[in-house]
């Protein structure tokens, strides 16, 4: 035991000569009879500091995990400014180094860390009785050797001076290279007052950047125990004791490296070691963490050299020594301490995502409000290696909702996005000023990178373009839309699956299909009379917009985005955003698979769910026929009519064993209904009706008359006629133009 303690400097003083609030109540509390477990030894002034001196009685097991007596004597030190926690040292001479110890330029007297919260919090509910209860806890629940909980962090084995380095995302490819890395520390532009540093390489884009050059060097210790540093290294060959407790011989690394690297050693460079720290919760335990610091040197690597007694300076040169001195191991070689932070990467993304990064390569289609929200926010997760297509440029109006700020107004879209995304990280993005639709000059550059893509993702917010996209560029990759509603309260993704069996245009016409029956999706695409003109022109009209919306809608769509990527299967969903509570409601709608047929000069899109509510109200009237009208979409570039829905049979119709008449009542102001709810997307495509169990479903000379009749009605509309016989055992035939040719389908079973 030793009971010779270490003094503190300072002039003593009586409780009464004690001047700062916390120190005088912290007196007279020691002082007091009301906490008998302190008794106050002395009083001291230091400059603006003031320190008392106490004895603290702890309460402690018999047997101790750490050497801690049951009575300690204790330091408080308090400062003018108050910036700062009291510190709080131990006077023992031989006080042991535990958990939870602050670092201090000297090893003695050790310095109690007893809060892990700021003093900005602690300071408002600070009392003079908390503050002795929390020392004595701290050394009982030390002397127990419980005060680090096991789900605590482990505590790092040095501390730094509050300077910061943020290194290249490469720099731990290969840790235990003897290779040396080039960079420049360089401070950010325009500011002198920040603390931390960037390393760029001296062969990095942004090289030209004036710094000071370093040589940098990376190395691995051994693990090692947790908060085991006694004093924080100030030196090289403070900093070689420090490491050889890892098992690294800095000093002969230093001399092997530094003799190798011959062309180094000519230059102005200064030294920067990057060590990387296993750290482990006992002596015997498994890796749980990884520290890493960087030990810059005050001195060129010449005069590092000299210090660790591998060479000696000739001139403007160095020679180096037969046998290296080893009398000179760094101590003359002064080393700051900074704490690395590697930059933004994909992989740092995805990680404060709680995610995976996902290198798909993505071809985005549009760079506007919506699109460059999404982006951003799905590069910021770590997803995608993008090519951003976009022939429009910023304007002013732009910047209330787009993801670029003012300083892109007059350049590209594409091109801003581009460079905003590549100061993010390294992240490879690409642009091609082009309109998708006429590419002209550009049309090679866009189907290559079509042919190497991944995923097409369209965010142009252009029905011609998503059909572009999916039936007229040639690209195994997948389709994925995303658009807002007109009232920008909704938003909508549509997902192929990754075979493409059910295609984007397909998948469009099945959520008009949705839209118009979901009682979920009621005025999803209401209009909107929010216009804003913002040129000269008739057509420079934006619409007004929340911009919260956007941004929001956005960032929830990128996430619907992710999860797609992350499952193969076809998806429409559908995210709504009420603007009085702010909730968001998400509405899914199920994709059904579809058949095609090329019929004449027609392409027939007809998918399961309408074959089954066809077969359903076939079910529902038997005996009896029974039929309705269909609805659908028509692409006439394209001659392709997509069959989504039916209006059943009005109530004015006749319905017999053997014969069906359409009737007519309030069926116009239904298909007119129809049109509305779902934007003038859905319209009257032709007509259906059912035959008897025992029948074919081949036309009878009624349909055919019926066909007759709707060849004419529609051929003055240009559009050809259209009809589905609907029979038993879940078959039906289908018509387009004539009656000669049919498509057969038999409604299949949904997986």
């Amino acid at each position: 035991m030793c009971d010779e303690f270490l003094a503190i400097d300072g002039i003593l003083v009586s409780v009464a000569d004690l001047t700062l609030p916390r120190a005088r109540l912290f007196a007279e509390a020691a002082t007091s009879d009301h906490l008998p477990y302190v008794s106050c030894v002395e009083c001291s002034k230091s400059g603006s500091s003031e320190s008392i001196i106490i004895d603290v009685v702890v309460e402690r097991p018999q047997r101790t995990v750490h050497d801690i007596r049951a009575t300690e004597r204790i330091a408080v030190t308090f400062e003018e400014d108050d910036a700062s926690p009291p510190e709080v040292v131990s006077l023992r001479a031989d006080f042991p180094w535990v958990p939870h110890v602050n670092l201090r330029l000297t090893e003695f007297p050790r310095s109690l860390c007893l809060y892990d919260r700021p003093w900005a919090e602690l300071s408002a509910r600070w009392t003079a009785a908390t503050f002795i209860e929390r020392i004595r806890y701290w050394l009982a629940a030390t002397a127990r050797g419980s005060l680090h909980q096991d789900d605590q962090p482990l505590e790092p084995l040095l501390l730094h001076n509050g300077l910061r380095i943020i290194l290249p995302a490469t720099i731990y490819n290969d840790l235990r290279s003897p290779a040396p890395l080039q960079l420049n520390f360089v401070l950010p532009r325009d500011s002198d007052e920040c603390r931390t540093l960037f390393a760029i390489p001296a062969s990095g884009k942004e090289a030209r950047r004036s710094g000071v050059p370093f040589i940098a060097t990376t190395l691995v210790a051994n693990p090692q125990a947790h908060g085991l540093i006694r004093q924080t290294p100030g030196t090289l060959a403070e900093l070689a004791q420090f490491l050889s407790n890892g098992g690294i011989d800095l000093i002969a690394v230093l001399r092997e490296r530094l003799r190798d690297w011959a062309e180094p050693t000519q230059s102005k460079a200064q030294l920067a070691i990057i060590v990387a720290l296993p750290l482990t919760r006992s002596s015997s335990g498994a890796i749980e963490a990884w520290n890493f610091w960087v030990f810059a040197t005050h001195t060129p690597i010449k005069e590092v050299g000299t210090d660790i007694g591998l060479w000696s300076p000739m001139g403007d040169r160095v020679g180096f020594l037969m046998h290296p001195d080893d009398t000179s191991k760094g101590s003359k070689t002064g080393i700051d301490i900074l704490s690395p932070y590697v930059e933004f990467s994909r992989n740092s993304a995805a990680t404060a995502n709680g995610t995976i990064a996902d290198t798909s390569k993505i071809v985005a289609i549009g760079a506007g409000a919506l699109g460059s929200q999404l982006v951003i926010t799905l590069a910021r997760s770590g997803v995608g290696e993008w090519t951003i297509v976009d022939d429009d440029e910023l304007l002013p109006h732009n910047i209330a909702r787009h993801s670029l700020h003012a300083g892109y107004v007059g350049h590209p879209k594409t091109t801003g996005m581009v460079h905003f995304m590549d100061q993010l990280y390294d992240s490879g993005a690409k642009g091609i000023v082009a309109n998708v639709l006429r590419p002209a000059e550009k049309a090679d550059e866009l189907n290559a990178a079509f042919n190497h893509a991944d995923v097409i993702l369209d965010i142009s917010a252009s029905v011609t373009v998503a059909r572009h996209l999916a039936r007229d560029v040639s690209s195994p990759a997948r389709r994925v839309s995303v658009f807002l509603n007109p009232m920008g309260t909704d938003v909508v993704v549509l997902a192929e699956d990754t075979s493409r069996t059910v295609t984007l245009d397909e998948l469009e016409a099945q959520y008009y299909r949705a839209v118009n029956n979901s009682a979920a999706l009621q005025g999803h695409l209401a209009t909107n009379d929010g216009r804003i003109r913002y040129g000269r022109s008739c057509r420079d009209i934006s619409v007004s917009m929340p911009t919260y919306l956007v941004t929001g809608l956005a960032a929830f769509a990128s996430e619907l985005i992710r999860r797609s990527l992350q499952c193969p299967d076809a998806a429409i969903k559908v995210l709504r955003a009420d603007k009085e509570t702010l909730a968001i409601a998400p509405v899914e709608v199920k994709s059904s698979r579809v058949s095609r047929k090329q019929i004449a000069d027609w392409l027939l899109v007809v998918d399961d769910a309408l074959l089954e509510r066809l077969q359903d109200l076939r079910l529902s009237k038997l005996p009896n026929e029974t039929g309705g009208v269909l609805l659908g979409v028509y692409d006439l570039d394209r001659k392709t009519i997509y069959v989504v829905d039916t209006i059943p049979s009005p109530p004015d119709s006749e319905e017999w064993p053997t014969l069906y008449i359409r009737g007519s009542e309030g069926l116009l102001e239904e298909v007119q209904n129809v049109a509305k709810r779902t934007g003038g997307q859905l319209e009257y495509v032709g007509e259906w009706h059912s035959h008897p169990n025992g029948s074919a479903t081949r036309p009878s000379p009624d349909d055919i008359k019926v066909f007759a009749w709707l060849t004419e009605h529609m051929a003055t509309a240009g559009l050809p006629a259209l009809m589905a016989i609907v029979g038993e055992q879940a078959t039906s035939d289908w018509y387009v133009g004539q009656i000669i040719e049919a498509s057969s389908w038999q409604v299949r079973k949904q997986d």
